[in-house]
């Protein structure tokens, strides 16, 4: 059998959450019904400023409603960027109308007439005609209660995506696999992963247990209203390690490496489209960078030319 039931979204506990006019972004019903209030000069307040979020940012600005971001944290998707990268994507948002309020958390959603009424720390209220939860997800594990099936966070498996069942496997969001960085086992809610999960474990289904998964890394590339960005890896660096940034924000542009020795284990960029393959490539492939890590360190932009030289002998230098 193959436990393959994704996840939810989590519903934060906020008096008012369950009222009309308060959706998550999930469903197809509950695109409808934001569709149906996300109108032109509607006031929208988006609860959360992760993936969810910055993938429905751009959908909610075309319909011409007048929105506003609430993020706890204290920047916009604070699991792929640092503060120096977040605030160039703030900017670029708020350059286009969007009102972003961070290191604040809703506090309460009453009922106005029609409208709704935010009310959050640090600010005063603000009133809308729609609210969007999007603060995250969760596996649907609850059905497992009492299988014997061991569960964390996630439906636990090894390597072949075996659960502690010997013939029960688990793929996809629900799955909680081994990390490729990192010497835990985590969940990793992102497309990718699910498609290989997928494959692997029909393959070890069928076979037996003869592919190896080679561990989840976070990855993720965003189109904020026409501003891309991506990440891989452990964006944040691990104790010892060191990285490298370039920060233009008149040019919207940014980059930053994360590097344990000399291998690449995190990257994260905003402006540079050409990029995403080559960090992936190098922190997968757990390249030893030599010569080049210094010369990234000089000039971070130069990740291509540092590819190029550990994997094709390239030694041009511009």
């Amino acid at each position: 059998m193959l436990i393959a039931t994704g996840g939810q979204p989590l519903t934060p506990p906020i008096e008012g959450i369950d009222l009309t006019g308060v959706h998550p972004c999930w469903t197809l019903e509950d695109a409808r019904n934001i569709i149906a209030r996300a109108v032109e000069d509607s006031n929208v307040v988006l609860v959360g400023a992760g993936f969810i979020s910055t993938t429905i940012v751009e959908a909610l600005v075309d319909c011409g409603a007048k929105l506003t971001i609430v993020e706890m944290e204290d920047r916009l998707i604070p699991r792929m960027m640092g503060k120096d990268g977040s605030d160039i994507i703030r900017k670029w948002c708020e350059n286009k109308d969007v009102t972003i309020i961070t290191s604040a958390r809703v506090e309460s959603i009453t009922a106005c007439g029609e409208k709704l009424s935010v009310s959050f720390t640090g600010h005063d209220a603000i009133e809308a005609d729609l609210v969007v939860s999007a603060t995250g997800v969760a596996p649907n594990t609850g059905f497992l209660e009492g299988s014997g099936i061991e569960t964390d966070t996630g439906v636990l498996v090894d390597e072949f995506l075996n659960t502690s069942s010997p013939d029960i496997y688990a793929a996809g969001d629900v799955a909680q696999a081994p990390d490729f960085l990192l010497d835990e086992k985590t969940v990793m809610a992102i497309q990718p992963v699910a498609v290989e999960h997928g494959r692997l474990a029909g393959i070890n289904m069928v076979k037996g247990n003869v592919l190896g998964w080679r561990g989840s890394i976070n990855m993720n590339v965003l189109d904020i209203l026409g501003l891309v960005s991506c990440s891989f890896g452990l964006v944040e660096g691990v104790d010892g390690g060191d990285s490298v940034q370039m920060c233009q924000p008149e040019h919207h542009k940014f980059i930053d490496l994360q590097f344990d020795g000399n291998r690449l284990i995190g990257a994260s960029s905003i402006g540079f489209k050409e990029h995403a393959g080559v960090f992936q490539g190098l922190i997968q492939g757990k390249i030893d960078l030599g010569e080049w890590k210094q010369k990234l360190k000089q000039d971070p932009s130069k990740i291509m030319y540092a590819w190029l030289g550990c994997t094709q002998g390239y030694t041009r230098q511009k």
